[in-house]
């Protein structure tokens, strides 16, 4: 043999050494049958088949994950955590809705509900921030004590760094803060106008006037008395003869409104102590300030009553003995009539 047969011979020898090649396209792994690219690799990415040792070698584990690696649905990308947070959001909503579909604002349930939902909702909300705040400051020296306030949000870094273990706290604040949310938006009839009512900022109706109502509301409407029934067959052409009293101010009670509804309401029905007694005096149709009279129809819608609690005889709708105003007169007729009222202001409800 020549020596350059001996070179050719040598140089096939060592190149079958090499590892050998995937398979050929269109062909599988011997072993299990893979037609997955082998790349530059000499054994099977799926089985780990090594042709040139004729065994099974060990795949590596992150390689091997690739390959098996499924794209996710975008329902399990949401942590079980957030499941539960996000149930508790539709189960407010729908709270919410019930709340406002099965109350009415004319007995006042409606706001009952939603001051409660708004207290309960905003307790909450300042439990899960007390409590991501406390963990905060634990945490960093970056956070002072006027941050809970001041910097609400980022107090939250800490606390969202270790989800899902903290999820209790941002549960208590997301439910809260759409609680309180919701009881405002959604469900509303919320006098808020009551809530300044009895801070001192209203002046207060005489005492004895206040007195009188509550004497009369505690041992009912009484029958008519005879006066007041002889009065109610004399014309009005007695009017005309006025008992003179010098322009004054009184303090009376809103017994009823005149008008389709509170909103459209064209006067007040009103009752004084006369003598020591409340009593009918008329009714008032001016000066009635824009102001007072949207917070007038607010309250008069939940004030609502079938009867008068002052004999009247006018037709009216009838309201809970609470409202009270001044008014300014130029005297009273002999039958105890307003002469020219014209509303004054608001005061103090009736206790």
């Amino acid at each position: 043999m020549s020596s350059n047969d001996s070179h050719n011979n040598s140089q096939s020898n060592s190149q079958s050494a090499v590892a050998p090649q995937a398979p050929k396209t269109g062909q599988g792994c011997a072993n299990c049958e893979s037609t997955d690219d082998w790349g530059h690799s000499s054994w099977c990415p799926r089985c780990g088949w090594y042709p040139a040792l004729n065994t099974c070698v060990e795949v590596d584990s992150a390689e091997e994950d690739v390959q098996q690696e499924q794209p996710l649905e975008w329902y399990e990308v949401i942590p079980g955590w957030a499941w539960v947070v996000g149930a508790g959001e539709v189960a407010l909503i729908v709270l919410s809705i019930l709340g406002r579909v099965t109350t009415d604002t004319v007995s006042g349930e409606r706001g009952h509900w939603a001051l409660i939902q708004l207290f309960v909702g905003f307790c909450s909300l300042m439990v899960g921030q007390a409590w991501a705040y406390m963990y905060a400051v634990m945490k960093s020296s970056d956070f002072g004590p006027t941050d809970i306030f001041f910097q609400p949000l980022a107090i939250w870094g800490p606390s969202n760094r270790i989800l899902p273990k903290s999820a209790p706290r941002l549960a208590l604040a997301v439910w809260g803060a759409t609680a309180a949310f919701l009881a405002v938006a959604v469900i509303g009839g919320i006098n808020y106008n009551a809530l300044f009512e009895d801070w001192g900022f209203e002046e207060q109706a005489q005492a004895n006037m206040v007195h009188e109502i509550v004497r009369q509301a505690r041992e009912g409407e009484g029958e008519e008395s005879l006066e007041e029934a002889i009065d109610e067959f004399v014309g009005d052409e007695e009017d005309k003869e006025e008992v003179i009293i010098e322009t004054q101010d009184l303090d009376c009670l809103i017994i009823g409104y005149i008008g389709e509804s509170p909103e459209k309401f064209t006067g007040l029905v009103l009752a004084s102590l006369v003598k020591g007694k409340l009593q009918y005096v008329g009714t008032v149709f001016n000066g009635i300030p824009k102001e007072d009279r949207e917070i007038l129809a607010d309250r008069m819608a939940t004030l609502g009553r079938d009867r008068p609690f002052v004999k009247a005889k006018v037709a009216a709708n009838w309201l809970q003995p609470t409202l009270m105003c001044r008014i300014n007169c130029e005297g009273l007729t002999k039958r105890n009539k307003l002469k020219k009222p014209a509303f004054v202001s608001r005061l103090a409800d009736a206790k």
